[in-house]
């Protein structure tokens, strides 16, 4: 009677654990479009931003007037800025104001394999991990997968995500 009741014991716990659901964020979509307000050095811009992993990732600055339309493509690690017809290769480093770009990029490529999440009181996701940029932080909404916001503390940069998009991978 007694291996009866300690079997029964055994698989009620061992059922019981199967039904504990530990909480894991979705996927985060990281084919995305939308816009993005961007806080570097205590200058502010707003950009539209087309990001596809893998591929490349284009920011277009809208704001202020006076750069809009200024265009910086990162791929592959490497820049390319743009205003309508005239393209420059560079290395962001020597181009200060645009390095944030490479920054974006190079966190959401690295979002995937270096990170470390907790679920967060205001449902959020909280995503922290490390480039060689430092160390930063990406909150993801719970019910869309996609971005909201983006920090990286030892550059002085965070960036604010709305109003995002899916976009095909190729």
């Amino acid at each position: 009677m007694k291996k009866v009741f300690i079997f029964l014991l055994c698989f009620l716990i061992m059922g019981g654990c199967s039904s504990i659901k530990k909480d894991v964020p979705p996927v985060p979509d990281l084919n995305f479009s939308g816009n993005i307000k961007v806080t570097y050095n205590k200058n502010t811009v707003e950009c539209k931003i087309e990001n596809k992993l893998g591929v490349h990732c284009i920011i277009t600055v809208v704001k202020p007037e006076l750069i809009s339309g200024l265009t910086m493509t990162v791929k592959d690690g490497n820049c390319t800025l743009s205003m309508g017809e005239v393209f420059y290769d560079f290395d962001s480093e020597k181009l200060q104001q645009t390095e944030f770009a490479t920054y974006i990029s190079k966190a959401l490529s690295d979002v995937l394999n270096t990170t470390t999440y907790e679920k967060m009181e205001n449902g959020y996701w909280k995503y922290t991990g490390k480039t060689e940029n430092g160390k930063f932080i990406l909150l993801q909404d719970s019910q869309t997968g996609y971005p909201v916001s983006l920090r990286i503390p030892d550059m002085d940069l965070y960036v604010k995500f709305e109003d995002m998009k899916a976009v095909e991978s190729q």
